[in-house]
């Protein structure tokens, strides 16, 4: 059995650190380009479509599923796909998935 010495676990670490910055790094990507759709009509429509593109992009492993940058896309589109809520509403979990993007991408800068 190998021993795991204080560089493996730094090693390991550093590698963690980078692929959640690479990942919030895509969702701010795709946050983007749905904020700048989000006064079109079928906002709805392009908002679905981008999350699909945006899981393909990530491809969220088991383990991946409870990380953030999961979790946030997953209620905005839950928001935007529930029909009890006004566009208002919907628009504004898009304005707060941008939001919380570009905050992640400060502190991963």
């Amino acid at each position: 059995m190998k021993v795991i010495t204080k560089t493996d676990r730094q090693l390991k670490e550093y590698n963690l650190y980078k692929k959640r910055a690479n990942n919030w790094s895509i969702s701010k990507r795709y946050s983007d380009l749905l904020y700048k759709n989000i006064d079109k009509a079928n906002f709805e429509k392009i908002a679905n479509e981008i999350y699909l593109n945006y899981l393909n992009e990530v491809n969220p492993g088991k383990n991946s599923k409870r990380e953030n940058y999961i979790l946030i896309w997953d209620t905005m589109i839950n928001t935007v796909n529930n029909n009890k809520h006004s566009k208002d509403i919907k628009r504004s979990s898009i304005r707060q998935l941008n939001y919380v993007n570009k905050i992640k991408m400060n502190i991963f800068s």
